[in-house]
């Protein structure tokens, strides 16, 4: 875990860098003065950090094999070195998998319920921030939507190693919930411009529609799938 938190702060070094030469400064020193700390349980915490993680490099290694392609689209000297970078976030995927392995129980019974609950947060979250900031995909030459369901098709592969089954991401209820969940997310953010009872109203509104559009995705029954008996999975993504 210190060399995952070493990476982690090396990225961080570098992007803060590359944040410099544009000109822009960020102090992060003052979260730990305005946010709270939580409890989580750990269990919580190994499916956040996992599915974090081989998403990440789902979304970092389709973007590398993407500039490989057409290098006219790298317009920063980061992506010269950032296959690198996308081996750093396979390597913590796979420390966090060993974990979840190490205890049957994580994924098995009620916990099964906790897994579809994070999957689905994750790609919904994924979704609707890329399709409401689609810069940095349109300076890469990227179709937000064959992009973001190229990197949940990676991540489902992926998680083959460990969890007990996946998104049927390609079943045509989840992709029409998940466009629900796109449009309920435009209103909210809509909503939040507006002041008073009719602001209060869209907000509750837009809220209650992404709440449904989540239920809907949630109950698209999933593939089930038998994780393979050595945990370890070679990248040939």
């Amino acid at each position: 875990m210190k060399l995952l938190a070493r990476d982690e702060s090396r990225h961080a070094g570098f992007i803060n860098d590359s944040l410099k030469d544009a000109g822009i400064h960020i102090d992060l020193k003052f979260l730990t003065k305005v946010k709270k700390l939580h409890y989580f349980s750990p269990k919580f915490i190994f499916y956040g950090t996992y599915l974090s993680e081989k998403i990440g490099y789902a979304r970092y290694i389709t973007i590398c094999r993407h500039l490989q392609s057409h290098p006219d689209r790298r317009f920063h000297p980061l992506f010269d070195r950032f296959e690198a970078w996308c081996n750093d976030e396979y390597r913590h995927g796979e420390a966090i998998a060993l974990l979840l392995r190490a205890d049957p129980r994580l994924t098995r019974g009620l916990n099964r319920l906790w897994i579809r609950f994070f999957l689905i947060s994750v790609y919904a979250t994924m979704y609707c921030r890329d399709h409401t900031r689609p810069a940095l995909h349109h300076a890469l030459g990227l179709d937000v939507a064959r992009y973001d369901y190229r990197v949940f098709a990676t991540t489902s592969e992926i998680s083959r190693q460990i969890l007990p089954f996946v998104l049927n991401i390609d079943d045509d209820r989840f992709r029409a919930a998940m466009e629900a969940m796109l449009r309920a997310s435009l209103r909210l953010d809509a909503a939040r411009k507006r002041k008073g009872l009719s602001g209060a109203f869209a907000r509750a509104s837009a809220m209650a529609a992404a709440g449904a559009a989540f239920v809907r995705m949630y109950f698209v029954p999933v593939a089930e799938n038998q994780p393979p008996r050595h945990v370890r999975l070679a990248q040939s993504w």
